[in-house]
């Protein structure tokens, strides 16, 4: 009889030993799991080339692909000390992915035509103010205490002349666009589209289109 006692307080004992140590586990891991920076990923552009024109229910949209290179340790730190992503506090998982930025801050863009446009927009004009940009974003996320201290705009679109300079921070992905229906007077354009980033030279791509 007081073997069996012994028994099962020794099973008893090793129980409770098991589940405090997967307690420990437990709280271990998932103490792991929390991140305290909600953007993961930051990327240098190397160079930017031109992919095409796309039209799409009406819009034409100037394609690009970007050569890139993984950021140094010192920029990824430099980047989350300077907008301060180093309280998010939340596990990074399959359903919440974290951010993913290009390092170099987008400071302006312009567009000129080789061929008139219309009476204000002749050859050699600027046409920021006809053309859209579109911007994905984490700026207004991470000023916001991560959304926690008010409304936060992810993406937005704007005419080119209109961009600002705070526009420009922790892009994820950004795009310009044009309405076909825009009836320029001369159809066929070779465009000139010139992006300006910070720490990173003129990227000067060229496109050909011929509007409606």
């Amino acid at each position: 009889m007081e073997m069996k006692i012994l028994f099962r307080l020794i099973r008893k004992n090793c129980l409770l030993f098991v589940l405090f140590v997967s307690g420990i586990f437990l709280s271990t891991q998932c103490k792991d799991d929390v991140s305290s920076n909600f953007i993961q990923y930051y990327y240098c552009i190397d160079s930017m080339y031109c992919d095409g024109v796309n039209e799409y229910d009406g819009i034409i949209s100037f394609n690009f692909g970007l050569i890139s290179s993984n950021a140094s340790k010192t920029q990824i730190d430099s980047m989350r000390s300077l907008y301060k992503d180093n309280h998010y506090n939340e596990v990074i998982d399959e359903d919440n992915i974290g951010g993913e930025v290009l390092i170099n801050h987008l400071d302006s863009i312009h567009i000129v035509s080789d061929a008139d446009f219309n009476e204000t927009h002749p050859a050699g004009a600027l046409l920021d103010d006809l053309f859209d940009v579109g911007i994905y974003g984490y700026y207004d996320y991470l000023t916001s205490n991560y959304g926690r201290d008010g409304d936060c705009q992810w993406q937005f679109s704007k005419k080119i002349s209109e961009f600002e300079y705070k526009d420009g921070h922790l892009i994820n992905s950004f795009g310009l666009s044009i309405p076909n229906n825009v009836n320029p007077i001369e159809k066929e354009h070779n465009l000139t589209i010139t992006y300006y980033f910070t720490n990173l030279k003129p990227q000067i791509l060229k496109y050909k289109v011929v509007f409606k």
